[in-house]
């Protein structure tokens, strides 16, 4: 999926445990590196993705001046409706 979407489901029970656990600052900046630091003590799976979501390349983050650009141009394109992933990746690829 494009950098920036995804999704991630935690129990209560594991996001308790990474919190009393997870004592580096970088478990305190993203909720999922305790997870990914130690998953043996976890149940991980991968979620199912569609082909159309498939966009390793692509940017739908707001982390740089360009990014927020890019942001902007695509709500701009959307005529002020929400955009899903997939309508985001075809607006963006129709803009390259």
């Amino acid at each position: 999926m494009p950098i920036g979407v995804g999704a991630e489901i935690f129990t209560f029970e594991a996001l308790a445990r990474s919190h009393r656990e997870g004592k580096l600052p970088h478990h305190r900046e993203h909720v999922n590196e305790y997870f990914t630091d130690r998953p043996e003590l976890f149940k991980i799976g991968q979620l199912e993705v569609s082909p159309a979501k498939i966009s390793p390349e692509l940017r739908l983050t707001v982390d740089t001046e360009e990014d927020w650009r890019r942001a902007c141009a695509l709500a701009a394109r959307g005529g002020g409706n929400w955009l899903g992933t997939e309508e985001a990746i075809k607006l963006c690829s129709s803009s390259a």
